[in-house]
């Protein structure tokens, strides 16, 4: 069991798309929740989530705008020419912030629970610096673990 000292706390649920548009439409249109980040990055957490069939990603963090303590993020995955790229597979993950990722594989390995990808690092225009890991719960939902970077 994670100790609480950790300070494992829900700050967004992913979902993966296969249009983003009609998806942000649905989110700010018809749910009302306002664009805090809107970005597309080349990075290993892609073809992670891909299965190796995306090589980028785009990421729209979503809010209520009262508050940036939990959003939900939209994920398109995208091959080279910026074609959706899922091959119509679609992901929910739950994002947990922590304070320290590693010593919340630490945590978790004396659980028996291994990660099922790497650390990879996320660069976000407006939200930072901050390196990701992936595990699964025991119903297969992925559960990332995200910690900010302090620029330094």
């Amino acid at each position: 069991m994670i100790e609480a000292k950790l300070s494992c706390t829900l700050v967004h649920v992913d979902l993966t798309v296969a249009d983003m548009e009609r998806s942000l439409a649905f989110y700010t249109d018809s749910l009302g929740l306002l664009v805090l980040e809107d970005c597309t990055l080349e990075t290993e957490a892609a073809r992670f989530l891909s299965a190796g069939k995306a090589s980028k990603m785009r990421m729209v963090f979503l809010t209520s705008g009262t508050t940036t303590s939990f959003m939900v993020e939209l994920i398109q995955l995208l091959d080279e020419r910026d074609q959706e790229a899922s091959g119509g597979r679609r992901d929910v993950i739950f994002a947990f912030l922590v304070n320290d990722l590693p010593e919340v594989i630490r945590a978790l390995a004396v659980d028996g629970r291994q990660p099922v990808s790497d650390v990879f690092p996320i660069e976000l225009p407006q939200l930072g610096r901050a390196q990701v890991v992936f595990y699964r719960d025991p119903d297969g939902y992925l559960i990332e673990f995200v910690e900010f970077v302090k620029a330094g």
